[in-house]
């Protein structure tokens, strides 16, 4: 299959109504590439959240040169567009537009003053040996923050107005049709909008209780956290106790519903939670857009071969809100996937070593290490759990704030100290360094199981191109043996599905498409 990246820039067409409505010339002057670019990234910057929060700057979002070239055509044109000023000349060669972006010479060149929409907040630069490069941070003005506000409160759609999803930018590759078990993929997710009311309800009621508190978090466990508790449960009588018809009527606060169960599971703060509300406000306006029949998730490559979707839009979202969303489906999660995978290949080609016992362990007793790690580094199933994914994807033992073991420990220095000298996690990435050597060696590039060429260098790297190639081949044996409809979402190593599925008869498929031996868990939505 082919590595070219499926960029379908999609954005509610009645923004780009109501951004042409409210702004006039300003805004219909501009050729059309340059209003749905425009609009593409107002869409996605509307809110700052932890995928776009810029890191230098937490009142900032980001964007890359990359984007801004699949939008505008050249990162130059939208500085030129946005805070130098540009000019115009009328356009003789096509339908599209009235207008042409011109240089100051050209004939009939008229000057615009910028648009100013977007105010440049840092100024990114390029990586260089022993610096990380960092994406340049923007914050959107007032102006268009009040445009964008309006049309998000819009109670209904217009209906003189265009509506639905649309724009995509000429010259944005696609995936190869040639073979895309992708086919098989709904675009349209059906979303079950009566739980993710209910967990809106329940996320607004933690935040008034934190504000009331005064508090930014209250942790799991502690005398407040239990109090909360109490004081959910509290608010689930009253609630059930009016009866009459309003939101609050129809809302149920059981500690047992899966979104709040999760959410339950760590420390309650405001903005773990404002996250959440600003993805399922953007999840009710795609909604809206589309007439509530559900929403688009369309999906790119990443370098590795790793399906992931276009925007994050669920795939990326936080677990609780994708629970909520997607109530009443199935994920079938692939047990140990990359340790199960390493050590069929290994045993494949009759390579053992000492370290390999404590890989074998993991896969036939994940949840028993895991247990027990929890035990011994005294931290959560969850940390663990990041801890041991962060290893696995190539990240150090180490302390360093760069290190995903910081985040994975919240930068606690006592939990990180206890995780950097426990031994078995040492064996744990010992494992991953010693396949590396019998596995790739020495070269410089590699094609992994579905074709695409590894150019990176690094170890760590290496191994993830390797690992998810096979991972991408596994997850395709799924798509193409399933029904249109089946799958409404794809999670990289798992699957969401629409209704059950038999877990042998997803392993004997994996088996027959590839030759191996694994496991799948289902966990009820």
């Amino acid at each position: 299959m082919s590595t070219q990246k499926n960029k379908r820039y999609q954005f509610p067409q009645s923004l780009l109504a109501h951004l042409k409505t409210t702004l006039g010339d300003r805004y219909t002057v501009l050729p059309e590439r340059v209003q749905q670019g425009y609009t593409k990234l107002l869409w996605d910057n509307q809110y700052i959240t932890d995928a776009n929060r810029h890191t230098k700057d937490s009142a900032s979002w980001k964007t890359s040169a990359e984007t801004l070239k699949l939008l505008f055509g050249d990162p130059q044109i939208f500085r030129d567009l946005n805070t130098n000023g540009f000019y115009m000349n009328p356009n003789r060669s096509t339908l599209k537009g009235k207008y042409k972006l011109c240089r100051e010479d050209d004939q009939d060149a008229t000057y615009y003053p910028p648009t100013e929409w977007v105010k440049v907040t840092f100024t990114g630069y390029a990586a260089t040996s022993g610096r990380k490069g960092v994406l340049s941070g923007y914050q959107t003005s007032p102006e268009i923050i009040k445009i964008l506000d309006d049309w998000s409160e819009k109670a209904v759609l217009d209906e003189s107005q265009p509506s639905g999803f649309g724009g995509e930018i000429r010259g944005i590759e696609t995936l190869a049709k040639k073979s895309n078990p992708l086919e098989n993929v709904n675009t349209l997710v059906r979303i079950n909008m009566m739980s993710l009311f209910e967990y809106r309800f329940q996320l607004e009621l933690i935040q008034e209780h934190l504000k009331d508190l005064n508090l930014k978090t209250i942790y799991q466990g502690t005398e407040l956290w239990l109090k909360c508790m109490e004081y959910l449960r509290g608010e689930e009588r009253e609630v059930k106790g009016e009866g009459e018809g309003t939101e609050g009527g129809i809302v149920d606060l059981k500690p047992s519903l899966k979104p709040l169960q999760t959410l339950l599971l760590k420390d309650l703060s405001l903005k773990n939670n404002s996250q959440q509300l600003i993805q399922i406000k953007k999840l009710f306006l795609m909604l809206r857009e589309l007439n509530f029949e559900g929403i688009p998730v369309t999906y790119e490559l990443c370098s590795t071969g790793r399906y992931f979707a276009t925007h994050a839009t669920l795939q990326g979202y936080s677990k609780e809100v994708r629970y909520a969303a997607l109530h009443t489906c199935y994920a079938y999660d692939l047990e140990s996937a990359h340790q199960s995978i390493l050590v069929q290949l290994l045993d494949n080609k009759g390579i053992d070593f000492p370290e390999l016992k404590i890989m074998r362990e993991y896969v036939e007793n994940k949840e028993v290490v895991r247990q027990k790690l929890s035990k011994d580094l005294k931290l959560s199933i969850e940390t663990v759990k990041d801890v041991l994914q962060a290893l696995t994807y190539g990240t150090r033992l180490s302390r360093s704030p760069k290190e995903a073991i910081f985040r994975a420990c919240g930068g606690d220095k006592e939990a990180m100290e206890s995780v950097i000298t426990h031994p078995w996690l040492a064996q744990y990435l010992e494992v991953f360094e010693k396949a590396h050597h019998y596995l790739i060696g020495d070269k410089k590039n590699f094609k992994n199981a579905v074709g695409i060429i590894c150019k990176k260098s690094g170890k760590s790297q290496q191994m993830a191109h390797l690992l998810q190639g096979y991972e991408r081949q596994v997850i395709d044996s799924l798509i193409k043996r399933s029904n249109k409809g089946d799958i409404a979402l794809l999670l990289h190593d798992a699957i969401v599905c629409n209704g059950k599925a038999s877990l042998s008869d997803l392993s004997a498929f994996v088996k027959r498409d590839t030759g191996f031996d694994l496991v799948f868990s289902e966990e009820p939505y």
